[in-house]
């Protein structure tokens, strides 16, 4: 069998949804072993990435998606992020932590000696959990119906929506998602009050789902699309690096009651809270300038080229004939952003 590609400029709404369900559940199988084995963290973190990206293309192009179907996979996709996330999770705070004590004096290191064994508890116990979830049956049957999905035909049960051309839809969409980052980050940025966890959080999924669509557009985008998604990449770092931090501290506050008695345990578990509290603050602070570099002129200039550069490969691939839609007067036309 052929590996799944990108869709090309003409391919109809319905039929590039199929190839990235095609392609995510795909690696989705190809990663499945590893993250079971759990000898390398990376299996773990690329499944997470695929399961990413199909509840992204199930939200994004939610219009090409008969209702019913669409609601089973946004709810059974969620279900199967959960399973994996927390796991992940604690990987990063692993490595964190590992970080972190090898920059301490031998007698500092010496008070958190007892907090990476309590990580990797919590971590088992949460692996325990995960593995239950990959064995059951209703992650089998997750699989085959994004399988069944993705390679099955165009036909009357799809919406109207289904058929629209990829480059038309791709564009309405970018064009109100971007907005929507825009005006969101500048809202967050011109601010007369502190950046909150909560305002970086909404913003990195709104950068994620704009980043996630320019991805699936690849083939359509060009060079402006390929700036565009390097520049998303940069903002994520900054505001990924943050959620991890905030995670870190939350965890940590939980992790207060297996702390030590001794002075010294508390000590250690406090100090090293405070350096996560303290990368979140930093990140915070550091957002208006990343915002600003991210928003200028030539990311605006960018994004109206690929609007254009849509516009234009709308005009030169006519849309795919349409076939009568079995539920097409019951679903309206989506109105969900990116």
């Amino acid at each position: 069998m052929a590996a799944p590609t990108l869709p090309p400029a003409g391919a109809a709404l319905g039929d590039a949804l199929r190839q990235i369900v095609a392609l995510q559940s795909q690696r989705l199988r190809q990663h499945d072993s590893g993250t079971r084995r759990g000898e390398d963290p990376e299996a773990l973190h690329s499944m997470r990435v695929a399961v990413r990206r199909l509840r992204a293309a199930v939200r994004i192009f939610a219009v090409a998606i008969p209702i019913r179907q669409r609601e089973a996979f946004r709810r059974e996709l969620h279900w199967l992020g959960e399973s994996l996330g927390g796991v992940r999770d604690l990987d990063v705070q692993l490595v964190a932590l590992r970080t972190y004590r090898a920059s301490l004096s031998p007698a500092q290191r010496g008070g958190l000696a007892w907090l990476e064994p309590h990580v990797r508890r919590e971590r088992t116990r949460r692996r325990g959990a995960m593995l239950v979830a990959l064995d059951s049956r209703r992650y089998a049957i997750l699989l085959t119906r994004l399988e069944r999905f993705a390679t099955g035909p165009r036909g009357p049960a799809q919406p109207a929506a289904a058929h629209d051309l990829l480059a038309t839809a791709g564009r309405r969409i970018l064009g109100r998602g971007a907005k929507r980052l825009l005006q969101r980050g500048n809202a967050i940025a011109a601010g007369d009050h502190d950046v909150t966890p909560e305002d970086l959080h909404a913003l990195r999924i709104r950068a994620k789902r704009v980043r996630y669509l320019l991805e699936f557009l690849r083939e359509l985008t060009g060079k402006p699309g390929r700036r565009l998604v390097k520049r998303l990449i940069r903002l994520q770092d900054l505001l990924g690096a943050h959620q991890d931090a905030v995670v870190a501290t939350a965890f940590l506050h939980q992790a207060t009651s297996a702390a030590p008695m001794e002075s010294a345990g508390l000590l250690a578990l406090g100090a090293y809270t405070e350096h996560q509290r303290q990368r979140a603050a930093n990140a915070r602070t550091e957002f208006r300038r990343a915002w600003c570099r991210f928003a200028r002129k030539r990311t605006l200039e960018d994004l109206r080229a690929l609007l254009r550069r849509l516009k234009a490969l709308s005009r030169a691939n006519p849309a795919p004939p349409a076939m009568p839609s079995a539920d097409a007067a019951a679903l309206p036309r989506d109105r969900t952003g990116v």
